[in-house]
């Protein structure tokens, strides 16, 4: 038995180091063409470049799973994105538009969709699709509201694609894996930063709590996204968003170059009624920000919305792991020694108890 678990354990560790190795390859291939492209000046540019790619390819493979949810369960499926704009349509096939035509329809107001018809390019319909009430369409137009595509080849943005075309975001051990390439890729773009004298990280970034109370470096990096850039919104996700990869709670960090920060607004999406957090399979669903979204343009305190202002933060050494002063505790935002405390002065009382009952089963 001992010797199956450990052939067991080997296999999964050689499967794990083969996806990683090969995303790995993937995604450097694709950097590499980008390299070559005129339009892109360094990291700072190539890498919010892969992300909206990825992100187009990631939700057609996440949209492709929902329809054939609702198909075998007899419901009806309405897509974030229609025809002919989704992933599978314009970019699925390696033999499909490239050069000036590819660029043109990701980048112009009117364009001849890949259906032959005239339409709106790429951009322009994605950016159309909020202030509709569809959550997760708003999610879509609020992603590529400051997204441009500054790519001058057409046939090396059409490498590109091919090259993230080959990632199966169905696949937990590539979500995973590409969770952990993505971060690095954050940690060369800031090393760049510093060569460059500049530092751009695309809206949306997923951290977790560790990184909003973190010292050192942490705070070195906190401290200049205040003084330097607009860091306006922090939205707090529930518990089990990215299970069963991590349960540690995470954060969405919403920054822009328009700084310093005056105020940071902290927005705690709530779990739905009756759910204790979220699994593998019952997963957050876009339609649950709905009430975040409508927020977001008319922003108030409330239950679930706070703003701290960027003095103050800077005052208590960057921590913006800032607790929900409307909402009752919650051990699960603390900052470590703060819940380490308040473990040991439980477990204290605890033993009080048990003392006490043994003494009264003595007596």
């Amino acid at each position: 038995m001992p010797a199956k678990k450990a052939a067991h354990k080997t296999a999964r560790k050689a499967a794990a180091l083969t996806t990683a190795q090969r995303l790995g390859t993937v995604v450097k291939s694709a950097r590499d063409i980008m390299r070559k492209d005129k339009g892109l000046n360094g990291d700072l540019d190539r890498l919010p470049m892969l992300t909206w790619v990825m992100f187009l390819k990631f939700l057609d493979d996440l949209e492709q799973a929902r329809e054939i949810e609702a198909e075998l369960a007899g419901e009806k499926f309405k897509p974030a994105i229609e025809k002919p704009y989704r992933w599978r349509d314009w970019a699925a096939n390696p033999q499909g538009i490239t050069g000036l035509e590819l660029l043109t329809f990701i980048n112009g107001e009117e364009c001849t969709r890949p259906d032959g018809k005239k339409g709106p390019g790429l951009f322009a319909y994605l950016r159309s699709l909020g202030g509709n009430g569809d959550g997760r369409r708003e999610v879509v137009a609020t992603v590529f509201s400051g997204v441009d595509s500054r790519m001058r080849s057409g046939y090396l943005l059409r490498d590109v694609i091919d090259k993230v075309g080959s990632i199966h975001f169905t696949s937990s051990d590539e979500l995973h894996t590409l969770g952990a390439l993505y971060e690095g890729m954050l940690r060369e773009m800031r090393d760049a930063a510093g060569d460059s004298g500049e530092f751009y990280t695309p809206r949306a970034v997923v951290v977790p709590n560790g990184t909003l109370f973190g010292d050192g470096v942490c705070a070195r990096i906190k401290e200049d996204l205040l003084k330097d850039f607009n860091l306006h919104t922090i939205v707090r996700l529930p518990n089990g968003t990215f299970a069963p990869y991590t349960s540690i709670p995470t954060n969405i960090v919403f920054f822009e170059r328009s700084g310093p920060t005056k105020d940071v607004w902290y927005y705690e999406q709530p779990l739905p009624e009756g759910r204790k957090n979220y699994t593998k399979t019952q997963p957050i669903q876009f339609e649950e920000f709905a009430d975040c979204l409508k927020w977001w343009g008319k922003r108030k305190e409330s239950a679930h919305a706070w703003k701290v202002s960027a003095k103050e933060l800077l005052a208590n050494g960057c921590n913006l792991d800032r607790k929900n002063p409307n909402a009752k505790d919650d051990i699960t935002h603390l900052p470590p020694d703060v819940l380490a405390a308040s473990i040991l002065e439980k477990e204290r009382r605890i033993a009080e108890i048990v003392v006490g009952i043994q003494k009264l089963l003595k007596s």
